[in-house]
């Protein structure tokens, strides 16, 4: 029933973001960003379903449920890392992209993956299956496991410490270089989602370590899909947020915006605005205003943008430095 529940959020939330995803998304250049966006965004659904398979398939083999058990094991540690490394990404972005924070992300976040699926994987080899003594009336695999839950929660903290280095160093640089632009909404969004984040992060991971320790080797796994729907989501809404933040920021908005304001019948003066759409479809749309107070605004929204690096096109932001926090 968990990864029922955990299958339905994870899908009523991709209808619910996915309007904004083809706007925000589709539409933008390729890059590193977008590659982890998109892993992050499908992996989850093709990794819950073997946990399903697990507790619901008639007879199977010790060596088919090994690998249905392996597969979502692995796979729901790997849809986590894949969610902090889009928060690695940020940090390296608030830092002004130094070699030294990169040296330190890339460490630090390879010496995660490697013993958090290191111990998982190890957990794995230690264990042993057979199907239900009552099937077909009690379906699924059942594992026999020794004393091995201790493997499990030292995985999960794992996750916890590099969710932790991650807020502290979001913190630190937000703080000392970006201060001069807290005002911004962009870093706005991103310490109020990366905040929450991070909070249900610690949360899971905890409640994930203590189910490992103490509960039934059969429900040492119980919180794993939740953990890495609510990872998936987070973390998804967190790149969206920031990139419609910061077309708003700029004077852009979505294919949303512009229906809404046909809908409600808006009719804009020519002579005090000009709406140029520059192609069919496209979500860059650009205000240019006719007064001079509302160029100094948009200039001014502009400053604040470049404070952070905000660029138009496809949502992201860019300082002088380089910097691309979306």
């Amino acid at each position: 029933m968990v990864v029922v529940a955990s299958l339905t959020l994870l899908f009523l939330e991709y209808l619910q973001t996915l309007e904004l995803e083809v706007s925000l998304v589709w539409t933008s250049e390729w890059s590193l960003v977008k590659c982890l966006y998109l892993i992050n965004r499908f992996l989850p659904f093709f990794v819950l379903p073997f946990a399903l398979y697990y507790n619901l398939t008639a007879r199977p083999s010790p060596q088919v449920c090994k690998v249905v058990f392996a597969i979502p094991c692995m796979g729901i540690a790997l849809c986590i890392f894949i969610s902090e490394a889009i928060l690695y990404l940020r940090v390296h972005a608030l830092s002004g992209k130094g070699t030294w924070i990169l040296v330190f992300i890339l460490g630090n976040g390879i010496s995660v993956f490697c013993g958090s699926m290191g111990l998982l994987g190890y957990y794995v080899a230690l264990g042993s299956w057979d199907g239900s003594e009552f099937a077909p009336f009690v379906p699924g695999c059942f594992g026999k496991f020794t004393e091995n839950g201790l493997l499990v929660m030292i995985g999960y903290l794992c996750l916890l410490y590099s969710g932790l280095v991650t807020m502290i160093l979001c913190l630190y640089f937000g703080f000392k270089i970006h201060w001069s632009s807290r005002r911004s909404p962009i870093l706005k969004v991103f310490y109020r989602d990366g905040t929450f984040y991070f909070v249900v992060l610690a949360v899971m991971s905890i409640a994930n370590g203590v189910a490992a320790q103490f509960l039934p080797a059969r429900y040492r796994f119980l919180l794993a899909a939740p953990q890495a729907v609510m990872h998936s989501t987070l973390s998804t809404r967190m790149i969206l947020h920031l990139r419609e933040s910061a077309r708003a920021e700029m004077g852009f908005t979505t294919m949303k915006n512009i229906l809404s304001a046909v809908n409600e019948e808006l009719v804009v003066d020519p002579d005090q605005m000009h709406t140029k759409v520059w192609q069919l479809g496209s979500p860059d749309v650009e205000h240019v205003s006719g007064s001079s107070s509302d160029s100094s605004s948009a200039s001014a929204n502009a400053s604040t943008s470049a404070n952070l690096g905000g660029s138009s096109g496809n949502g992201t932001c860019s300082s002088g430095r380089g910097v691309a926090i979306v």
